[in-house]
């Protein structure tokens, strides 16, 4: 739904490897230049659809984290994966605000 696309499951990765790919994915997009023009020229439903769905997939960093979090050895389970827990929290609350932010400058102001 965020690019007016049907969805389509992508098949779950294989590793670790592809996990952290995926991560490292995300954070290659949301520093692109692709975004940042789209933001500074004022392109904001724009910017906010590569936010989205376009170049940074919630779902696939859903996918990736919850893995990897998962994939902790048992005697690192605890505090480990409480932090490992909190900070993907913290990174999708910012997400959240981010792209409402994005959001709200597309819309005509009143």
């Amino acid at each position: 739904w965020e690019t007016g696309q049907l969805y389509e499951k992508p098949p779950p990765p294989d590793d670790d490897d592809d996990f952290f790919a995926i991560l490292e994915n995300t954070v290659e997009a949301l520093r692109s230049p692709t975004l940042a023009d789209a933001i500074s020229e004022g392109k904001y439903g724009q910017a906010s659809r590569l936010m989205r769905g376009g170049l940074v997939s919630e779902s696939k960093i859903r996918l990736a984290a919850n893995a990897l979090m998962d994939s902790m050895p048992e005697e690192e389970e605890d505090r480990a994966l409480y932090k490992a827990a909190e900070s993907f929290r913290l990174f999708l609350r910012i997400l959240d605000v981010l792209d409402a932010e994005v959001e709200a400058a597309s819309r005509p102001s009143l």
